[in-house]
């Protein structure tokens, strides 16, 4: 062995590391790196490669201090930044994570990974137009890359060129024929075009390059429920269970499929089977948290949603979420907590901030921060019914019932069957002297649910109108 021959020989040393990392024989590589970093303790390249593996470990606040650590030594190293993009990725925090991988393209254009990198988060965040430059540049630096191509299809064909996204996509089988990717790919585009069974022979020829293919699974389940024909699929995925018991990916596809056959104990089933064989399976923990919240299973829902917040910390919609099922279960502390905590990872997260401004109304909180917060909820969330009647509320409990009295009436207007929504407009009548169409909406809110505690408040404001 090269690194044997030459014990003191560290560029050598490091390549055969990076081989090691690349092989997944990570606790070698850990063990190799350290006496590297024994040798020489801030040696740049030895700290990314130590960055690297505490991110193959799962460790990843642990690899942005030891990577941040070797940038400072080295900020030009753009494998360094690409990395620490990858960090910041596992922590949730995809802002910073783009701004790494951006500033490792641009010291080394033809870093592929970090491009490829950056075309997942645009994909994810459906930025079409930038998936598009992106797949131009990663050609660029990697002429028969198939991811390029398959950026390219994707963001043609989200952007009306169905006929370029194909041509893409055919370039793809042509390059990769033994390939599964290609052909699932342009199973999608049939199935999007109705061509089903077109999409069905891909989807076959798919799984015939790779029989456990999860990905081409679920194409051709997504094929029978487009076609009307969710027992075919439900049939299809239970035989590929008995092929492959253990496959996360499958228990997750066949848990989607009996969710939109309304089938929900039958999916909270599939679901947690699916997060057993793999923890780490984040959509199939949010879905298993969304069925079992439905099912006003809350506790364990709630246990679902701070699984998935361990592994996606920095993801504001699961304290938001998380958040929502604690005002269900009336622990109005632990909710505005979790609203706090989505606040302080995104500071306009419009449902956080209407939340938690409603809380704070309703339970003698800061009606100035109720004001704020109301505001930026309404901002982001300006079609919703229920963004208006905070903002309103937030008003009216300012003292200004003139510009309370507009939004509640949008409130009410969108959806007249709401109780809460009636009162509020109906004690803003009456602050602004108008006491018939106080009495109007405070009599219909009492009749929606005469038992209610909002039909004793709605009754107490009847009480206290100055005679029409």
């Amino acid at each position: 062995m090269l690194t044997a021959a030459h014990p003191d020989d560290l560029a050598a040393r490091k390549t055969y590391i990076q081989l090691l990392i690349l092989n997944n024989r990570v606790d070698e590589a850990d063990s190799q790196n350290q006496e590297v970093l024994r040798k020489s303790p801030q040696d740049p390249e030895a700290l990314v490669l130590k960055g690297e593996i505490e991110l193959h470990q799962n460790h990843p606040e642990q690899a942005i201090n030891t990577l941040e650590q070797a940038l400072k030594g080295a900020p030009d190293n753009a494998f360094g930044h690409y990395q620490l993009g990858v960090a910041f990725r596992q922590q949730g925090n995809f802002q910073q994570a783009e701004s790494e991988w951006r500033q490792a393209v641009r010291l080394r254009p033809s870093l592929a990974e970090a491009w490829i990198a950056l075309g997942g988060n645009a994909t994810q965040h459906a930025d079409w137009h930038a998936l598009e430059e992106i797949s131009n540049q990663l050609r660029k630096a990697s002429p028969h890359s198939i991811d390029a191509y398959l950026f390219h299809a994707r963001a043609r064909f989200n952007l009306g060129d169905a006929a370029g996204a194909e041509a893409d996509l055919n370039h793809v089988i042509e390059l990769a024929p033994e390939r599964p990717t290609g052909y699932i790919e342009l199973g999608l585009l049939r199935t999007s075009q109705k061509r089903f069974t077109e999409a069905e022979a891909l989807f076959h020829k798919a799984l015939s390059w790779d029989p456990g293919s999860a990905d081409a699974v679920k194409g051709l389940a997504t094929v029978y429920l487009a076609e009307n024909k969710p027992a075919d699929a439900l049939h299809f995925l239970e035989g590929q269970i008995d092929h492959n018991r253990n496959s996360s990916p499958l228990y997750l596809y066949q848990g989607q499929v009996l969710l939109e056959t309304k089938q929900y104990d039958a999916a909270e089933a599939a679901l947690a089977r699916a997060v057993e064989l793999d923890q780490k399976n984040l959509v199939a923990l949010l879905l298993l948290a969304q069925t079992r919240a439905s099912l006003n299973k809350f506790d364990q829902a709630i246990a679902d949603y701070r699984s998935a917040i361990a592994l996606s910390p920095r993801n504001a919609s699961l304290f938001v979420a998380l958040g929502v099922l604690f005002e269900k279960k009336r622990d109005w502390q632990q909710a505005s907590e979790n609203y706090r905590k989505a606040l302080a990872l995104k500071s306009d997260e419009p449902l956080a901030a209407n939340n938690l401004a409603y809380l704070l109304l309703e339970h003698s909180g800061d009606v100035n921060v109720a004001l704020s917060l109301a505001q930026t909820g309404r901002k982001g969330l300006p079609n919703l019914p229920n963004s208006a009647d905070t903002l309103g509320w937030a008003y009216y409990r300012t003292g200004a019932y003139s510009a309370a009295a507009p939004l509640l009436e949008t409130a009410v207007k969108a959806v007249p069957d709401n109780q809460s929504y009636r009162y509020h407009l109906g004690v803003t009548y009456e602050k602004l002297k108008d006491s018939a169409r106080a009495k109007s909406e405070l009599e219909k809110a009492i009749n929606l649910d005469p038992k209610s505690a909002v039909a004793d408040q709605a009754r107490q404001a009847i009480s206290e109108l100055a005679p029409s």
